[in-house]
């Protein structure tokens, strides 16, 4: 709802800060010559003001200059053609312009077919003015242009295309400051201010300048109209309760009110907040009534600029039983590394306060601030004689989301952790780099992806498929939406996806529509089975900022299925063409391991072997074939260990923890991970096998894998006795 009196402040207007040179009173051909030569500079918009007030006398010579080779003559003439009632020429013109060469000038076009064609009609077709703003937009990857060709798309059809919403909420998630302002100031402009808009537009507002006033004003306006929205909201529930429809709440209200035991519990506010709960809840996993505080804790990060020191950490035990804020790795672009700080170091204290026995949760977010901001804490590593203070300043820490690997026999790795704004290009760029180094099947790495943008699922898509292929279809209430490829494949070689139970949506999109088209094969578990949007609107019906998370639509892949998860469904998600499990949890092993851990022998033995046999060690780190003999003294360290394990723990399990030790030891000594370990990792094998496979070549005759192939065609001859199919399953 707008309040009254409510007018859009102007927006993308050009700024001016002098005027242009004085003219005489009919002399037309210096300020179009003027026009010509200013390229929307200063006094540019006074000029065209200036033609525009000479009359329909100046108009032939106006429609002269759109036949002008230069963009920006052609501009101010549309303008003052617009101004003059002739507006199905000037927005054609101004359209013409914007899908030219001449960026700033095609954004420029854009933008004034914008505040041009707002709330006005009579200047054409707009079915087919937007189509060609569509197109243009479909064809363009600056970001400032598409805001512009957004804005003037949302003009054209008065707002009735879902697009320029779409483009603007993807452009507000991106990396560019600039576009992240333009499209937040837009989408203001159109009055759709969610949560994100709203942060860019608070962080704006402080600055100086005609920008920041001008989301300053827009911040004004949405509180004022919030205020009229709620009230308006109290007044219809009110009507509402007063007609009956809710008389059951009120009853039930009224006796727990009149008759339950503790009135201390009665909360009338709280048991209302509780049955919105409930209401939301019984829908699906993913639609729920949040109240301010839930709202604000979910909102958090969604501006995606926080600090921290840039480590991945646990809670691990000593032999005392205490749990200690342990590094399980750090962050080898941040500054914990940089510091010194390495695996497995403890922090014992932050802020004073000791970090042993608490909230995992409640740790991090002591770690985490704003960038630039420092943090003290104390470090205990084993060996030192007492922990050591570190101050360090917060950074922004980039997490890698593309992930690439050339693994033994050509087979191509890349493992994509999610689905953000450069997933499409950075995968493109480990596709090109992997065929440079002569990859003959692809393994893409979806496990643990939980999901993202819904236009990067679809370009990386489009790096596999056939251009305009059908990726997927979002269908909400009202309407649908079908996605394409856009671009032609860049990789086309054998590919298998790699799937787990936490592979969820963008990931079942990107995983289920290459399985559709046999594009590739799918090895793993079934997939996590979430297939659908969420919006989140603000709550108008109470004072508080609350909020309902809102299940809009769902997806729909190219056979007309829903990956999504239905209550009391048989079937959901992606299923694998290749299953893999990953082996069950040995807990007695598991306790085995910490317990060696926390004993140091494991960091005592990479100590004393590493000066003779770094070299040895850098191998096995890659590939130690699973032969516990290639380890030196490992017999001497399984002896020394106490009872039961020195006689209990085969050598092989131990081979595996040192290696693991050999791994954390060395990743910390070259500062980068290790990507992958098909070593230990049972799903990866299989993928490895598949990859092959369709690639032509039998997986026993590299070295480098022989060992794990003869054991799981050994596993998969013997399943028939567990009753299981004795074949590896086929491509289906």
């Amino acid at each position: 709802m707008r309040p009254p009196g409510y007018a859009a402040p102007a927006l993308f207007l050009a700024l001016t800060v002098c005027a242009p040179p004085a003219w005489a009173q009919t002399d037309i051909t210096p300020i179009l010559d003027f026009l010509e030569t200013s390229t929307g500079g200063a006094g540019y918009w006074e000029a065209v003001a200036r033609l525009e007030s000479l009359g329909r006398e100046a108009l032939p010579s106006v429609s002269e200059g759109l036949r002008r080779a230069n963009p920006w003559i052609r501009i101010g003439c549309a303008k003052v053609l617009f101004a003059h009632g002739r507006k199905s020429e000037a927005v054609s013109a101004l359209l013409r312009i914007a899908e030219g060469n001449d960026p700033s000038a095609a954004v420029a076009a854009a933008n004034l077919v914008a505040n041009l064609t707002n709330k006005e009609s009579g200047f054409g077709d707009p079915e087919a003015l937007a189509h060609h703003v569509k197109q243009r937009l479909s064809e363009t990857q600056d970001p400032t242009l598409r805001i512009a060709l957004a804005r003037a798309l949302h003009s054209l059809t008065a707002g009735s295309d879902i697009t320029p919403l779409r483009t603007l909420r993807e452009i507000l998630k991106s990396e560019d400051p600039d576009a992240k302002v333009l499209s937040a100031l837009a989408l203001a402009e159109m009055e759709e201010f969610n949560r994100d808009v709203e942060i860019a537009l608070e962080k704006l507002a402080r600055e100086p300048g005609d920008r920041g006033r001008l989301a300053a004003a827009y911040l004004a306006v949405k509180r004022y109209s919030d205020a009229v929205n709620r009230e308006a909201g109290r007044r219809a529930n009110a009507r509402a309760t007063n007609d009956g429809k809710y008389a059951l709440l009120d009853e039930i209200l009224d006796l727990l009110k009149r008759q339950y035991v503790d009135l201390d519990l009665i909360k009338e506010r709280d048991l209302i907040e509780n049955a919105a709960k409930g209401m939301a809840s019984s829908l699906d996993p993913y639609t729920a009534f949040l109240d301010e505080k839930e709202y604000k804790s979910l909102m958090t990060g969604i501006e995606g600029v926080y600090g921290g020191i840039g480590a991945r950490v646990s809670m691990r035990k000593d032999k005392a039983g205490n749990a200690w804020l342990t590094i399980e790795r750090p962050i080898y672009s941040g500054p914990a590394y940089r510091a010194g700080l390495r695996s497995m170091d403890r922090i014992v204290e932050i802020g004073g306060e000791a970090a042993v026995n608490r909230d995992l949760t409640d740790l991090v977010n002591r770690l985490k601030g704003e960038p630039g901001t420092p943090v003290t804490f104390r470090v205990y590593r084993r060996g030192w004689k007492e922990s050591q203070e570190k101050t360090l300043i917060r950074e922004r820490i980039a997490l890698e989301t593309v992930i690439a690997e050339m693994l033994p026999g050509g087979v191509g790795y890349v493992h994509l952790t999610t689905f953000g704004p450069q997933s499409a290009p950075q995968t493109a760029a480990a596709l090109k780099s992997l065929s440079d180094q002569g990859m003959k099947a692809l393994i893409l790495d979806l496990r643990a992806n939980t999901g993202g943008l819904l236009k990067s699922a679809v370009d990386v898509a489009g790096l596999f498929l056939p251009q305009n292929s059908l990726v997927v279809t979002v269908r909400s209430r009202e309407s649908g939406e079908s996605h394409h490829t856009r671009t032609p494949p860049v990789y086309q070689a054998p590919l298998v996806v790699l799937i787990d139970g936490a592979s969820a949506s963008a990931s079942e999109i990107l995983a289920g529509v290459l399985q559709h088209y046999k594009r590739a094969s799918c090895v793993g578990e079934r997939t996590f089975g979430k297939g659908s949007v969420q919006q989140i609107p603000d709550i108008q019906a109470t004072p508080e900022r609350d909020a309902l998370r809102l299940t809009i639509a769902k997806y729909y892949l190219p056979n007309g299925k829903s990956p999504q998860k239905e209550k009391d469904a048989k079937t959901w998600g992606i299923e694998p063409d290749v299953k893999a499990d990953p082996p069950e949890k040995d807990y007695w092993l598991d306790e085995a391991f910490e317990k060696i851990r926390q004993s140091g022998k494991i960091d005592d033995y990479i100590k004393e072997k590493m000066p003779q046999h770094k070299e040895l060690f850098r191998a096995l780190a890659v590939d130690d074939s699973g032969d516990a003999s290639r380890y030196p003294g490992l017999d001497a360290l399984r002896a020394s260990l106490d009872p039961p394990l020195n006689q209990r723990l085969e050598l092989d399990d131990l081979r595996a923890l040192v290696r693991d030790g050999l791994r954390r030891w060395l990743a910390d000594e070259r500062g980068k991970d290790f990507n992958t370990d098909y070593e230990e990792d049972v799903v990866l094998q299989r993928g490895i096998m598949e990859a092959l496979k369709r690639a032509g070549i039998d997986a026993k005759t590299i070295p480098s894998y022989a060992f794990f192939v003869k054991r799981l065609e050994a596993a998969d001859a013997a399943a028939p006795i567990a009753g299981k199919d004795a074949t590896l399953p086929q491509l289906k």
